[in-house]
Order: structure tokens, then C-alpha cells, then sequence
């Protein structure tokens, strides 16, 4: 039997506990668990900011076929979230993160029907061209979209022909805050 990664344990008011429960615990414990989102971007040929996406395989369990951030995962009992975001990235897409060059966005606290959990987002700008491998089966394909196309396949749910991964619009309006303002900065900090 493959052994099951611990999730590290969150109090209520974010503080990170030593203690782990396999991800089946937290579904039938009041418990809430962690996790880390890296949204990758690149500065596109013409200038205009990328974000890379990536759609989540065909047998997952949870939001099949769907496009989703870059690289996400859950935070095991013996690590951080910046420890977590950059395994993850390395596991699912063998992209080497620097953890230098990681920023910090936002943590928000979500419940789902599954579980609770209080959510990392950091921010990465890749500058090298990569080619990526899916390493945990958990991604089929990754794509560079435009971040006025990815704005637009988040406000038009309705009628959109690309299936993302839904998170409530206060999470979308902080992450698009936050890629526009170091959009509008090149890489010496100064505007564009």
C-alpha cells in the first residue's frame, strides 16, 4: 500500500500545529488543513502578461477536465507553505521553483464540502523557457493564456467554453490585483 501524506493541521486562527492527518481524516474531522497555489506568469512575446494554467487530468476525483492554477497542492505536516508550493510545483510539472523569487500574495480560509482549509497564494514569474513533464499524472496538458482571456473565462461562467475550476471572486480580484501590479513593473521594479 503507498503510504499517505500527512496534511499539516491549522488552528482557527491560521497558526500551523505539528500534528498531520491523512486528507480522508479531515473529511470526517472538525479540522482544517492547508494549502499552497503558485499561479505562474511570463511576460508574453508582444509584452502582455501570461499566466499558465494547467488542466487537471481526466480520472481526478475532484473538478476533472478543468483548468486550474498552475501548480497546488495540500501542506504536509512537516513542511511550510513556501516548502509546499515548491514541491508541489516540482511533483506535478518538474518546474524547479526558487524560493527566493516566490511572492506572497494572499492566504484566505475556505470551507468546502470535503473540508476546510486555509489557502496560500503565491505568485511566480518564469523566465526561462521551460519544458515541463507531468510527473504525478495529476495534469494532462498546461497552457500559457492571456491574462485579459483568463479574466474573461472567470467572468463569463455562464457562457464560457473553457471549464476552470471555480473560486470565489474576492480570490480572482486579489490574484488579478496583484499580477497587474508587478505586470506594470519590469524586472529592475520600475514601471513598464
Amino acid at each position: 500500500m503507498e503510504h499517505e501524506e500527512l496534511w499539516r493541521e491549522f488552528a482557527p486562527n491560521g497558526e500551523a500545529k505539528d500534528v498531520g492527518w491523512v486528507k480522508w481524516e479531515y473529511m470526517k474531522l472538525d479540522k482544517i488543513c492547508g494549502s499552497a497555489h503558485v499561479w505562474v506568469w511570463r511576460r508574453g512575446a508582444t509584452g502582455d502578461m501570461e499566466v499558465l494554467m494547467q488542466l487537471r487530468a481526466a480520472d481526478e476525483a475532484v473538478w476533472p477536465d478543468h483548468w486550474d492554477i498552475s501548480t497546488a497542492g495540500h501542506i504536509n505536516v512537516d513542511e511550510t507553505a513556501l516548502e509546499a508550493a515548491v514541491r508541489e510545483a516540482n511533483e506535478e510539472i518538474n518546474l524547479k521553483l526558487d524560493p527566493e523569487r516566490l511572492e506572497y500574495v494572499f492566504c484566505d480560509r475556505r470551507v468546502t464540502e470535503w473540508y476546510e482549509e486555509f489557502r496560500y497564494v503565491f505568485i511566480y514569474e518564469m523566465i526561462d523557457e521551460l519544458k515541463f513533464e507531468f510527473n504525478d499524472g495529476e495534469v494532462d496538458e498546461l497552457k500559457w493564456v492571456s491574462l485579459s482571456d483568463l479574466k474573461e473565462w472567470v467572468g463569463n461562467s455562464d457562457g464560457r467554453s473553457e471549464k476552470i475550476v471555480p473560486h470565489p471572486p474576492y480570490y480572482f480580484a486579489q490574484l488579478f490585483e496583484w499580477l497587474e501590479k508587478v505586470g506594470a513593473k519590469g524586472r529592475n521594479g520600475n514601471e513598464v
